[in-house]
């Protein structure tokens, strides 16, 4: 195996609110299911209003896999 870099845009596949805010994160958060522009599928964190097919992009903060409508 060896490193390889993606791109970090890609669409939601899928996504769900929970209630309850992982550690350090104060309001409640989506955990989305994003498939990256030919790469792989990834979970990842946002606080924004969601829709399936939309377009987001993903960056890391304090460790966690966040995404973000551009």
């Amino acid at each position: 195996m060896s490193p390889h870099k993606f791109f970090d845009e890609g669409k939601i596949l899928s996504f769900v609110q929970l209630d309850i805010p992982p550690e350090h994160h104060d309001k409640a958060m989506n955990l989305v299911m994003v498939e990256i522009d030919n790469g792989p599928k990834l979970i990842c964190w946002t606080k924004d209003k969601l829709a399936a097919e939309q377009r987001v992009k993903v960056f890391f903060e304090d460790g966690l896999p966040i995404c973000r409508t551009p």
